[in-house]
C-alpha cells in the first residue's frame, strides 16, 4: 500500500498501521471514497443499507443487513479496503458491534485487508483495542483553488479561497454555486460565500464563523495590546514563516467582564485578514453534537484547514475548571494543552477568560501563550474613547457630545456598559422623535447599576491577582 502526504495523510497513516478497523472521523463520505481508491491496488468494495456490497463499475449485491454484512465479511474477509458507509447507526445492536470486532479481527489477521468507517462519533467500546482513528481534514487551499477553476464564471482569487477554506468540498461546491448564482461582482461573490458559510458552520455544531467586524480603531484604551498585535501583524503569514520568523501563537485576555476581550479577539483577526472561528466549549460538553472529544477535534480539524485563522476560546474557564481525574473535562483539557503545544504555526489562539482563577495552571504555563492581558475597568482616558467610539457607531457625532460629563458620570464603568448607556439614550431619544443628547446618556446611565459595584469583592480579588501575573493591555494600571 503506497503512503501519502496531503489531505489523507492521516486515513493513509492509519492504514498503513495494520489494523483491520480504521475509523474515520469526518462526513464527507465521497470525497473518502475517492481517496481511498488510490491508496491500494484492489478495488475499493463499499457497502451502505440500501444496496449492499458494491465495487465500481458493479452491480450492488449481498447483505442489506449490516450485522449480515458483518458475518459475510468474518466468514470471508476481503483484501483490499472495504468502505462501510452508514454503519455507525446500525452498531445500537450489541451483535453489530461485537460482529464489528471480529470482521476487524478477522481482516487484522488476514493481512492487507481493512474496513473502514466513516463516522461523527468515537467507535463503541468493543472495537477500541481494534480500531487504528485517523481524521478526514477538509479540503486543502490547492483542492478549493481546483474547485473554483472547475467552476464557471468564478475567479479563484485568494479572498474566495479563503472564504471557502474550512468548509467540505461538497459544502464548498454548494456555497460556490449559490454565490455565483446570485451573481454581482467578485467581491459579492465572496461576500455570499462568506454568509453561507457562517450558517453552514453554525449549523454543524460547537464552531462559528465569526465575519469581520471590529478593527483596533475601535478598541477604546486597549493601546498595549494594540500595540502588540500590530507588532506581529507581518509574522502572521506564510512568507514570514517561510523565512524562519517566529509565528505568533496566542493570547489569553483575562479581566473584567465588558472590558474588551472578545472586541480584541475580533479585531485581531481583521488586522490580520485571518478568519476568525469562535469555539464554544459549553456546546463541546452539551453532547449534542457527540462526544466532547470527537467534536472538539472535528472543530480544529475545520480550523487547521483555514489557516491562516484565528481561533476565539470564549470563557475558557467554564470549559476546563471542572475537569476531574478521568472526567471528560479532563480529557479535553489534556487534548487542548497538546494540540496548543503541537497547533499549526499559522493557527493563533485568542483565548478569553473572567475568571482565570478557576484555570487549571498548566494552562498558564509558558509557552502555552506568547503574552497574559489582563483587561480592567477603563481609566478616564479610555472611557472618553470608548464613548467617542460608541457615539460613531450610534451614527452621532461626538464633537456634538460633552464627553467631560459622560467620562464623569461613568467612573468605574466597563466599555460594555458605557455602550449600553448609548443604546439606552438613542432608545428614549427615537421614542420622543429627536436626537440622542449628553443628557440623555447620562439619564440613562443613572438608571444602570455597574458590575465594578455589584462583583465589587470578584473584581479585587482579580486585580490583586493579575498586578504580578499578566500584563495591563491598556499599558497603564487602574487604581
Amino acid at each position: 500500500m503506497e503512503t501519502r502526504v496531503g489531505h489523507v495523510a492521516e486515513v493513509s497513516a492509519a492504514l498503513s498501521s495494520g489494523r483491520g478497523l480504521v475509523w474515520v472521523h469526518g462526513d464527507d463520505e465521497e470525497r473518502l471514497a475517492s481517496s481511498l481508491s488510490g491508496l491500494c491496488e484492489a478495488p475499493l468494495v463499499r457497502w451502505d443499507c440500501l444496496a449492499g456490497f458494491r465495487q465500481p463499475g458493479g452491480e450492488a449485491s449481498g447483505e442489506l443487513s449490516l450485522l449480515e454484512a458483518l458475518r459475510g465479511l468474518i466468514e470471508r474477509p476481503r483484501a483490499g479496503l472495504t468502505l462501510l458507509l452508514g454503519a455507525e447507526a446500525h452498531l445500537g445492536e450489541p451483535a453489530a458491534r461485537w460482529a464489528l470486532r471480529e470482521a476487524a479481527a478477522a481482516h487484522e489477521a488476514l493481512g492487507g485487508g481493512a474496513l473502514v468507517v466513516l463516522a461523527e462519533g468515537e467507535p463503541p467500546a468493543e472495537v477500541e483495542d481494534r480500531a487504528a482513528r485517523a481524521t478526514l481534514r477538509p479540503p486543502s487551499r490547492a483542492e478549493l483553488a481546483a474547485l473554483v477553476a472547475a467552476e464557471e464564471g468564478a475567479t479563484a482569487s485568494a479572498e474566495l479561497i479563503s472564504a471557502l477554506a474550512g468548509l467540505s468540498l461538497r459544502d464548498a461546491r454548494h456555497a460556490l454555486r449559490g454565490a455565483l448564482a446570485a451573481g454581482g461582482e467578485p467581491a459579492d461573490v465572496v461576500e455570499a460565500v462568506l454568509r453561507e458559510k457562517a450558517a453552514r458552520i453554525r449549523r454543524a455544531g460547537v464552531l462559528e464563523f465569526v465575519p469581520p467586524s471590529w478593527t483596533l480603531e475601535e478598541l477604546g484604551g486597549l493601546d498595549a495590546l494594540v500595540e502588540w498585535l500590530a507588532k506581529r501583524r507581518d509574522l502572521f503569514s506564510t512568507e514570514a514563516l517561510e523565512a524562519g520568523l517566529p509565528a505568533p501563537r496566542g493570547i489569553l485576555l483575562m479581566g473584567v467582564s465588558g472590558c474588551g476581550k472578545s472586541s480584541a479577539a475580533k479585531a485581531t483577526s481583521t488586522l490580520w485578514n485571518a478568519p476568525l472561528f469562535r469555539l464554544d466549549l459549553n456546546l463541546v460538553f452539551s453532547g449534542l453534537f457527540g462526544t466532547p472529544e470527537a467534536a472538539f477535534h472535528r472543530a480544529l480539524a475545520v480550523v487547521e484547514s483555514a489557516a491562516p485563522a484565528v481561533l476565539w476560546v470564549d470563557e475558557l474557564e467554564n470549559g476546563l475548571s471542572a475537569a476531574t481525574e478521568g472526567s471528560s473535562q479532563q480529557h479535553l483539557f489534556s487534548a487542548f494543552l497538546t494540540w496548543m503545544q503541537e497547533k499549526p504555526a499559522l493557527v493563533f489562539v485568542a483565548a478569553t477568560a473572567n475568571r482565570v482563577d478557576l484555570l487549571p495552571p498548566e494552562v498558564l504555563r509558558r509557552g502555552r501563550f506568547d503574552q497574559v492581558f489582563f483587561c480592567d475597568l477603563p481609566d478616564a482616558e479610555a472611557r472618553r474613547e470608548i464613548a467617542r467610539i460608541h457615539l460613531r457607531r450610534a451614527g452621532a457625532n461626538p464633537d456634538e457630545f460633552d464627553l467631560d460629563y459622560i467620562v464623569t458620570d461613568t467612573e468605574s464603568w466597563t466599555g460594555a456598559e458605557i455602550e449600553q448607556a448609548i443604546v439606552e439614550a438613542r432608545v428614549d431619544a427615537r421614542a420622543e422623535g429627536r436626537p440622542f443628547t449628553t443628557e440623555d446618556v447620562c439619564r440613562a446611565a443613572d438608571t444602570l447599576v455597574p458590575l465594578s459595584r455589584t462583583m465589587f469583592e470578584q473584581i479585587r480579588d482579580l486585580r490583586e491577582w493579575s498586578r504580578h501575573r499578566a500584563t495591563p493591555a491598556s499599558g497603564r494600571r487602574s487604581q
